[in-house]
C-alpha cells in the first residue's frame, strides 16, 4: 500500500482523473443530505444544478462514500478526505483478496501473494488514479468475494452460498455495469461446472440452494433496484441514447501487454499479470513436479490446480473479448452497455491473480520456496505497479475549499447526465439557465423559498394556468394548494417540473415524496435485513447452548 500512499501525498490535494468532478460531487451532495438529515428523501440531490436537483444516487447507491461523506463533515477537506478514502479502500481491496484467496487454497502465503498481485493490478491503479471512475472502483472491492462464491459453487459442494449473495449484493449497491458482468460470468461458471456440480451435490439441493440466495439478495437490495426500475420506466433518460458504445472502442490486441493507461480505445493489463502465470508450466501433467505431487495423491491440490486453470483461462478469454481479435460483430449487441470493452479487464484481473497466485504458491511449496516466491511477486510487482503510475502520471488540482460549491457553476457537472430526462438533456442550457427561477405561463417571474425537495410560492389570482418550477422532473414530485388540494403535475417541454394552477391562488406547496414502490422495496429490504439478523442470532445463541450441554 505504501507505494499508492505515496501517490496520494500530500493528502489536501484532490486527485484529478477523468470522472473526478461527478464524485467529488457526489460526495458533497452526500455530506449536505447527512447535514441536513435528508436521508430518505428518494435519491435526488439537491446540491446539483444549482438547486434543482439529480437523480444521482437513485441509480449510484452512495453506501461506501458514507466514509468520505462523513470525514468532510468532520471538517477534513475534500482532498483529504477522498485521499483518506482511497487508501482505505485499497486496504479493503487488499484485505478482502488474501481472505478470499486463502480461503481458496488454505494458505496464507498464495492469499498474500494473490492480494499482492491483486491490488497492484494494472488496472485498478488506471480506474484509481487516472480514471477516477468510482463506482468501477470500488467494484474491485466485491470481485475476489464473487470469485470465492464462485469456486465454493464449482468446486466446494456450495456449502457457503451466502459468500457468493454478500459478493453480488455488494456489486449491485456499488455499480450496475459490473453486477451485470458478474451475473454473465456466474452463468458461464454455472454452465460449465454442472457436471462437475452434480458429482458432488444433488441438483435438486444446489438449485434450492442457489434460488434462496438470489431471493435473499433480491430481498436485501430492493431498496435499490425496485426503484431503479421505477425511475428507469418512468421517462424517457439519457441513459437510454448512450454517447458510447463498446464496438467503437476496441482494444489492439498488443496493448493487453502494454504499461498504457486507459484512455478510449486504449487500455491495457500489463505484461506482469499474465507472466505470473507461467509457473503452470512446471505443473504440466508430465513435469518431474506434477509426477512428483500425483505420488502424494493430494486431492485438494488436484481440485486446486483445476479451479486455477479454469479461472486463468476464462480471465484470459474476457481479455481477449476486449480485443479487435474477437468477433464484436457478434459481441456487439450482448456487450455495448458496457461502453468500453476495457471494463472486461476488473473481472480479468481478479480471475488471473488468483490462478497465477495458486500456480506460485504450489511451485514454492513443493520446492520450499515460499518466502523467496512471496518476495519476488512483492518486488516485481511494485517495480511494475511503480512504472506505471509514472507513465500515468497522476495530477492534483485546483483547491475545494468550504465556498467551492457555493459557485453554482460546479454544481452542473454531472458528466454526459445519463440520468437525466432526455428532454433536460437536450436542453440542459435552458436547465442551467432556469434552475433559479419560478416562471408563469405569462413569463412572469414570481418569488419563491426551495429547501432541498421542498418549494413554496405566492400567485395572486389570474388567468394563468401553469408555473413552471426550478426542479428537473422525477416521478415523486407532489404538489398542493393552500387548502391541501393536490394539483396536477408533470415534464414541461425543458425536462423541469411544470404545476398546473389553473384557478389557484394563494400559496402553493411541491414536495418530492417517496413513490409506493420506494415505500415497499424500502420496508422489504429492512424487514429482511432484521430476520437474518434474527436467525443469525438464533443460530449463535443455539450453538453456544449446544456446546455448554
Amino acid at each position: 500500500m505504501a507505494i499508492q500512499i505515496a501517490y496520494l501525498h500530500p493528502l489536501e490535494q484532490p486527485l484529478i482523473g477523468h470522472d473526478s468532478p461527478y464524485h467529488y460531487l457526489r460526495t458533497e451532495a452526500l455530506k449536505k443530505r447527512i447535514e441536513d438529515f435528508d436521508l430518505l428523501n428518494g435519491g435526488v440531490d439537491y446540491l446539483f444544478n444549482n438547486g434543482a436537483g439529480y437523480a444521482s444516487y437513485m441509480a449510484y447507491p452512495d453506501i461506501l462514500l458514507f466514509i468520505p461523506a462523513l470525514l468532510r463533515v468532520c471538517g477534513f477537506s475534500m482532498g483529504t478526505s477522498m485521499s483518506l478514502f482511497l487508501i482505505i479502500y485499497s486496504v479493503i481491496c487488499y484485505v478482502l483478496m488474501f481472505i478470499c484467496a486463502r480461503k481458496i487454497s488454505g494458505s496464507g502465503t498464495c492469499g498474500t501473494i494473490a492480494a499482492v498481485i491483486y491490488s497492484l493490478s494494472q488496472y485498478r491503479i488506471d480506474n484509481m488514479f487516472s480514471r477516477f471512475a468510482m463506482g468501477e472502483s470500488l467494484s474491485f472491492i466485491f470481485w475476489p468475494i464473487i470469485i470465492y462464491g464462485l469456486y465454493d459453487m464449482a468446486f466446494d459442494k456450495f456449502k457457503k452460498p451466502y459468500v457468493l449473495g454478500i459478493g453480488i449484493g455488494g456489486m449491485l449497491l456499488t455499480h450496475s455495469i459490473s453486477t451485470a458482468l458478474s451475473l454473465g460470468l456466474c452463468v458461464v461458471v454455472l454452465l460449465i461446472s454442472l457436471k462437475r456440480i452434480s458429482n458432488d451435490i444433488t441438483l435438486r439441493k444446489f438449485f434450492a440452494r442457489l434460488g434462496i440466495t438470489a431471493l435473499t439478495t433480491a430481498l436485501v437490495t430492493a431498496f435499490y433496484w425496485a426503484p431503479l426500475l421505477e425511475f428507469m420506466f418512468s421517462c424517457e433518460l439519457t441513459v437510454s441514447h448512450p454517447i458510447n458504445i463498446a464496438s467503437n472502442y476496441v482494444v489492439e490486441f498488443f496493448n493487453l501487454f502494454r504499461d498504457i493507461p486507459v484512455l478510449y480505445a486504449e487500455a491495457g493489463m500489463g505484461i506482469l499479470i499474465f507472466a505470473l502465470c507461467l509457473p503452470r508450466i512446471m505443473l504440466c501433467k508430465k513435469s518431474p513436479i506434477n509426477i512428483a505431487m500425483q505420488s502424494e495423491g493430494d486431492n485438494h491440490r488436484h481440485k486446486l490446480i483445476v479451479a486455477a486453470d479454469t479461472f486463468m483461462i476464462l480471465g484470459f478469454i474476457i481479455c481477449l473479448l476486449a480485443t479487435n481479435i474477437a468477433p464484436w460483430k457478434i459481441l456487439a449487441p450482448i456487450l455495448n452497455f458496457t461502453q468500453f470493452p476495457w471494463r472486461l479487464f476488473a473481472m480479468a484481473s481478479t480471475l488471473i491473480a488468483i490462478a497465477a497466485a495458486v500456480y506460485i504458491f504450489i511451485v514454492a511449496k513443493h520446492t520450499n520456496a515460499l518466502k523467496t516466491s512471496m518476495i519476488a511477486v512483492t518486488v516485481l510487482t511494485v517495480l511494475f505497479a511503480g512504472t506505471h503510475l509514472k507513465t500515468i502520471e497522476p495530477h492534483y488540482g485546483y483547491p475545494m475549499d468550504d465556498n467551492y460549491y457555493q459557485n453554482s457553476d460546479v454544481t452542473f457537472d454531472v458528466g454526459y447526465g445519463e440520468w437525466l430526462p432526455w428532454e433536460a438533456k437536450t436542453h440542459f442550457d435552458d436547465v442551467k439557465s432556469l434552475s433559479d427561477k419560478l416562471i408563469l405561463e405569462n413569463g412572469e417571474q414570481v418569488p419563491f423559498e426551495r429547501n432541498n425537495g421542498n418549494l413554496s410560492f405566492t400567485v395572486a389570482e389570474s388567468e394563468n394556468t401553469y408555473a413552471d418550477i426550478p426542479y428537473i422532473w422525477y416521478k415523486g414530485y407532489k404538489a398542493t394548494d393552500e387548502s391541501g388540494h393536490e394539483l396536477k403535475t408533470c415534464m414541461n417541454d425543458k425536462g423541469m417540473l411544470r404545476v398546473d394552477i389553473s384557478g389557484v391562488k394563494g400559496s402553493i406547496f411541491v414536495e418530492y415524496k417517496l413513490t409506493v414502490i420506494k415505500i415497499i422495496s424500502y420496508t422489504v429490504s429492512i424487514l429482511t435485513v432484521i430476520i437474518l439478523g434474527a436467525i443469525l442470532l438464533f443460530k449463535k445463541i443455539r450453538k453456544k447452548a449446544i456446546h455448554q450441554i
